[in-house]
């Protein structure tokens, strides 16, 4: 995060870095690390590393619904930032994010 702060806008210019999340170097992304209850995010970034359709065709073998692999067409400028809430983490390992503030919107056109 510090060494995408500490650039100029020409260092960024045209580098593809502009719509990057920053990574946690540390902690754990096994949610089951989290002790349950009520929690409360500030900032948060999320970047999509592939996208998926859902494809229900009554040409395929009836109505059978399947997520299918996309290409994407848009430029990048599909990070979702700044973006607040409350999460949640119950008994059973259960988690519920309510997003209340942020960008929270953004088109993208798929192939």
């Amino acid at each position: 995060y510090d060494e995408l702060q500490g650039l100029t806008y020409l260092q960024v210019k045209g580098s593809g870095i502009a719509n990057t999340c920053p990574v946690l170097e540390s902690g754990s992304t096994n949610l089951k690390d989290l002790k349950a209850g009520a929690y409360k995010i500030e900032k948060f970034c999320m970047e999509p590393t592939s996208f998926t359709v859902k494809e229900d065709s009554p040409f395929k073998g009836g109505s059978k619904e399947e997520f299918v692999k996309t290409k994407l067409m848009t430029r990048l400028t599909y990070t979702l930032d700044a973006m607040s809430g409350s999460f949640k983490v119950g008994n059973d390992g259960s988690v519920e994010f309510k997003e209340e503030d942020g960008i929270d919107y953004a088109a993208v056109t798929v192939q």
